[in-house]
């Protein structure tokens, strides 16, 4: 689904996020504010990208369940990525696959850095 630069504003409505069949969704360059819903039910889903827009809050924790999500874009929107594992190098990420990322936040680090 390509929503990409149409000026919306406002939440995401959840039924967006509620499509199991969805493939890919780009809501990227718009003026989109406030939290994401959970994601867990678009098992479909293999690229996301949420960048320059207004979010707020984390990622909902249940986008790690997305199997089959390959890319997730969100650079320039204000969302945060959920806390890692006592290593902040994941928070700096703004593209990124998403095997990587649930790699790198989930690694905690044996020096406690």
């Amino acid at each position: 689904m390509v929503l990409y630069g149409n000026e919306l504003t406002g939440a995401v409505p959840e039924s967006l996020f509620q499509l199991p069949l969805l493939v890919e969704l780009w809501l990227n360059h718009n003026k989109l504010s406030g939290e994401l819903p959970a994601m867990g039910a678009m098992k479909s889903l293999q690229r996301i990208d949420l960048s320059n827009n207004q979010f707020t809050g984390e990622l909902p924790p249940d986008f790690r369940d997305l199997a089959q999500l390959i890319d997730f874009l969100f650079a320039n929107s204000r969302l945060l990525l959920p806390p890692p594992s006592n290593n902040d190098q994941c928070c700096d990420a703004g593209r990124g696959k998403v095997e990587e990322f649930i790699a790198l936040c989930d690694s905690s680090p044996k020096d406690g850095l």
